[in-house]
């Protein structure tokens, strides 16, 4: 996996707040903004961005998207644990704020890095191999396509998957407490599609959750609504 690390610093002395974002590359712009409106707010914030244009190449294999995603993994608690280490960062108030492909990472990232306290996933889903037959997502149809065209039926790109990606929030949602969690779904979102969305919902012990009008696009109509919400959330001293 091929990344850049961004850090947006708060001014002024002592140790401040962080908020992570690994959103995918075409997410990076949203992600550059919200990192400065966080900065402004004394919080210093870190964005992981993706290099690749596509993160499900259609040249990966089952094997290769499950490495691809424990490559995402080790780059994100590898970053956690650098930036946890400096004065000015108070490693007791790390968060994560993720959107679409960034917030189905976040939920793998919650059940396995203990340095973040809490995070605020905006339209994830769970059970990739699900979620991959069925998103109408650009990216995602081509790579499902891609196996179609080798001669791969429907059943069998599912069964390939599910065989290999073991990172799948799913799978890994118990080992996560929901008091950690706040979840933005939207009712018409047929990108992740919303099915997922409450699977994993469930599957994180119902954690406050919030169901937006709209597909995965106009919900973001909310998105004041939802940055409000996730501030309160993230940095505030209760729920």
């Amino acid at each position: 996996m091929r990344a850049t690390l961004e850090l947006t610093f708060a001014e002024g002395a002592g140790a401040r707040p962080l908020v992570l974002m690994t959103p995918p590359s075409d997410g990076t712009f949203a992600a550059r903004y919200i990192a400065a409106r966080y900065a402004r707010r004394g919080i210093h914030a870190a964005v992981i961005v993706q290099e690749d244009d596509v993160f499900l190449d259609p040249a990966l294999d089952a094997a290769g998207v499950e490495r691809k995603l424990r490559a995402s993994v080790v780059a994100a608690r590898t970053v956690l644990a650098a930036l946890s280490r400096r004065a000015d960062v108070d490693a007791s108030r790390v968060t994560y704020f993720g959107i679409s492909a960034g917030g189905i990472f976040g939920a793998v990232l919650l059940a396995v890095e203990p340095r973040v306290a809490r995070a605020a996933l905006v339209f994830p889903g769970g059970d990739l191999p699900a979620l991959i037959l069925a998103s109408d997502d650009g990216g995602v149809r081509d790579y499902r396509e891609s196996w179609f065209a080798r001669g791969f039926s429907r059943g069998a790109l599912r069964e390939a998957l599910a065989r290999e990606v073991k990172t799948d929030p799913l799978l890994l949602a118990r080992h996560v407490d929901p008091a950690r969690v706040l979840v933005f779904l939207s009712d018409e979102d047929t990108t992740v599609p919303i099915e997922g969305g409450l699977a994993l919902r469930d599957a994180l012990g119902k954690p406050e959750t919030w169901i937006l009008s709209g597909n995965h696009e106009t919900a973001g109509f909310c998105f004041g609504f939802v940055l409000g919400r996730a501030d309160d959330f993230l940095l505030g001293e209760s729920r």
